[in-house]
């Protein structure tokens, strides 16, 4: 008889996050990032979106962010982060998406929905109604501090449970404000962290100053990420020329730039490295 396999005992604030995440669908694990580091990563990202931003302004967004910008990489391996995500995944899990956001003042609320795979508007999606199983995460790495009035991100808790997202012409408007809606806050240095089928929204800022983050996705060892690859066979067949642009994608991160990387990261990127560049 085999022996049932068991999850990786955690330190007690992990057991919280991981209860949290959950029930919940998302939490905040408080002083990842060092509060005299804070301001000189926060200072790379500003630079890295401004240059390099491929949508308009008020909105800062910059896909693929290792290839441009490293600042981020040390944090990505933190211990007490490590932890967390080892209680959600097990032992191997990946990196699937690394974005820096800027989102200026003038930003408007955007509507209601679930990450990827969940994006039932995406041409590469598992099928609503989604299997109760964990398979994409979330995470918000708050460079400034994340407020009600700076457009901290609006979360409906438990909504990850549902198996369905909403759309337009449903009973569920994505537009809608919804009565149960909360905003994940926190502070410089925190890292917000939700499922992905949690029902999520961008929020309005309402002051002069930008928020800023890096939204890092992760997931298990075997979710397919070549649907999001640009060029390849997979996205070929399943996404197609996709001219709206609904199936998000991932570009691959050069050999020059992952070998820079520190070397405790490199196992979490290694399905994301072009060999030819």
């Amino acid at each position: 008889m085999s022996t049932p396999t068991t999850q990786p005992e955690v330190d007690p604030e992990s057991a919280d996050i991981l209860q949290a995440v959950r029930n919940d669908g998302y939490a905040v694990l408080r002083n990842v990032i060092p509060a005299d580091e804070i301001g000189a990563v926060r200072d790379s990202i500003t630079q890295t979106v401004s240059k390099y931003s491929t949508t308009p302004p008020p909105n800062g967004v910059v896909t693929g962010l290792l290839r441009k910008d490293l600042s981020m990489a040390p944090y990505l391996t933190h211990p007490r982060f490590m932890t967390m995500m080892t209680g959600l995944f097990g032992e191997h899990f990946k990196i699937s998406f690394i974005t820096g956001l800027v989102n200026n003042a003038g930003v408007k609320r955007g509507p209601m929905h679930a990450d990827w795979p969940y994006n039932q508007n995406a041409a590469a999606k598992v099928l609503s109604p989604y299997p109760d199983v964990m398979m994409h995460m979330v995470t918000m790495w708050m460079l400034s501090d994340y407020t009600i009035e700076n457009g901290g991100t609006h979360i409906i808790p438990g909504s990850h449970k549902r198996g369905y997202a909403p759309r337009f012409g449903s009973n569920y408007e994505p537009m809608a404000t919804y009565k149960n809606e909360v905003q994940m806050q926190g502070k410089a240095g925190d890292v917000g962290i939700f499922d992905a089928r949690t029902w999520h929204a961008t929020a309005e800022n309402k002051t002069n100053e930008p928020r800023i983050g890096v939204l890092i996705r992760y997931c298990p060892w075997w979710l397919n990420l070549k649907p999001l690859t640009p060029g390849s066979r997979e996205r070929r067949m399943i996404v197609g020329d996709d001219p709206k642009g609904l199936t998000a994608k991932v570009e691959p991160i050069p050999l020059s730039v992952f070998d820079t990387l520190p070397e405790n990261i490199k196992p979490l990127l290694n399905h994301m490295v072009d060999e030819t560049c």
